[in-house]
């Protein structure tokens, strides 16, 4: 069986927010249109260098973007939005 994925990548100028055994929470970065969210991925297709983040999906991923924000103790999303692989390279453009 042949596995066609085609495999992206993006940098991002944005910051590792934390991390757990499996995914990172990674920061939009400043002056982008979607500067102050957050989104969760797979710490397996991220590589943080010096100056940025390389990100790897694939052609059909959907990336989750959220904001929140600390109330009572307890952390509420304030906003969700997805993006397309195509529409998430582009905001980083």
């Amino acid at each position: 069986m042949e596995n066609n994925t085609q495999w992206l990548s993006s940098f991002i100028k944005g910051k590792v927010l934390t991390e757990t055994e499996k995914s990172a929470l990674i920061g939009m970065p400043a002056g982008s249109s979607y500067e102050g969210y957050k989104f969760w991925h797979s710490r397996k297709c991220t590589h943080a260098g010096e100056k940025a983040i390389r990100v790897d999906y694939t052609a059909e991923y959907v990336f989750r973007l959220f904001k929140d924000e600390k109330m009572d103790g307890e952390y509420i999303k304030t906003d969700e939005v997805e993006l397309t692989a195509d529409e998430f390279a582009e905001v980083l453009k």
